[in-house]
């Protein structure tokens, strides 16, 4: 009986180790998953932002040009 009693607590010592080791495990990936899904959205933002603000400036094209050889006359004006 005490061999089965000892049997049993060693079991219950390494179910324990093992579940512990799985939880933790669990969390390390839902932690890095969170991490990528994050870097992904504020790339995708950043890229939007930067398509966006291209379209603004093709489109209002000519507004930005007069702006353009305002800047060039004072830059040559140095």
């Amino acid at each position: 009986m005490v061999v089965v009693q000892v049997v049993v607590v060693v079991v219950v010592l390494v179910v324990e180790r093992v579940v512990v080791v799985v939880v933790v495990v669990v969390v390390v990936v839902v932690v890095a998953v969170v991490v990528v899904v994050v870097v992904v959205v504020v790339v995708v933002v950043v890229v939007v932002v930067g398509v966006v603000a291209v379209v603004v400036v093709v489109v209002g094209g000519g507004g930005g040009s007069e702006d353009g050889i305002s800047i060039s006359s004072s830059c040559s004006d140095l």
